[in-house]
């Protein structure tokens, strides 16, 4: 037990965690490796046991989670890396934060696709940008992302999608001592902007805001438990499910057009296709 907890607090990634966190993965990913396996060749012997690939993984898990605690370097590199490249300051702590590289992975285009493929299979009227023939006054700021007919009371909605960093100096001292204050922020601001054009349409303006790290806020929580209700009833699942399955989609969207996002900030070469939906 002792030799176990030494080599959790003592040797492995605590040890080599500065090197996952300041090194490019591609240049010591074999290092990792093997400092992975050598990791291992000391638990068996300290514990004299062999361990099977699948317990392995397993001993890798956190204490919470039913593991030794035995993290891996090799795997935890990649995220090491990049949450140094964000917590550094490399990525702009603007409301663009994290912002789209390219325009064929454009993070907003994403996540408002998701949402409104997610209107479609409920069968709930929805289309993009509306209010583009509106008249020249409302055609470069269109009120509506997304707009879904017979939303709530007969009456459309207009869903504003937009990401927000906690780390933007306007929202980072209030973030620091409440969660989600960006969010809260985002959406006061989306209201003040939106609510007069949205009402003079007979609209319902809401905000689908989310933090660039994965919370979204209250009315967009709201909106999706709506939309999950109906999807579950037109497809016969459990609203549950359906909950879970639609923050699954948004949030890998956000990871993967993020993790995109700073690697071509940190002039990696990526190819087409890599991090894109499956």
């Amino acid at each position: 037990m002792i030799a176990l907890i030494l080599l959790r607090m003592c040797g492995g990634f605590t040890k080599l965690v500065h090197v996952a966190r300041s090194t490019p993965p591609s240049l010591a990913l074999d290092e990792l490796h093997a400092i992975d396996e050598q990791v291992r060749c000391t638990f068996t012997e300290c514990q004299a046991i062999d361990t099977t690939d699948s317990s392995w993984i397993q001993a890798q898990l956190s204490l919470s989670r039913g593991g030794l605690g035995l993290r891996s370097l090799a795997n935890h590199s990649n995220a090491a890396f990049i949450a140094s490249i964000s917590t550094a300051g490399l990525a702009s702590p603007s409301d663009n934060f994290l912002a789209d590289a390219v325009n064929s992975y454009n993070r907003h285009n994403k996540l408002r696709d998701v949402v409104l493929q997610t209107c479609h299979r409920a069968c709930i009227s929805a289309k993009a940008e509306a209010g583009s023939g509106l008249g020249h006054e409302l055609r470069n700021t269109r009120p509506a992302d997304i707009l879904a007919s017979n939303w709530l009371c007969g009456k459309p909605a207009a869903f504003d999608l937009t990401v927000v960093s906690p780390l933007n100096p306007t929202f980072i001292s209030e973030a620091g001592r409440t969660a989600g204050s960006a969010a809260v922020a985002a959406e006061l601001r989306k209201h003040s902007a939106n609510d007069a054009k949205c009402s003079e349409l007979g609209w319902t303006c809401i905000p689908l805001v989310a933090e660039s790290y994965g919370a979204w806020g209250s009315e967009a929580v709201q909106a999706f438990s709506r939309l999950a209700s109906y999807l579950a009833t037109r497809t016969n699942s459990p609203k549950s499910k359906v909950v879970c399955s639609l923050y699954g989609r948004l949030n890998l969207t956000l990871v993967r057009a993020n993790v995109r996002a700073l690697l071509l900030q940190c002039g990696c070469s990526l190819q087409e296709g890599d991090f894109s939906s499956s």
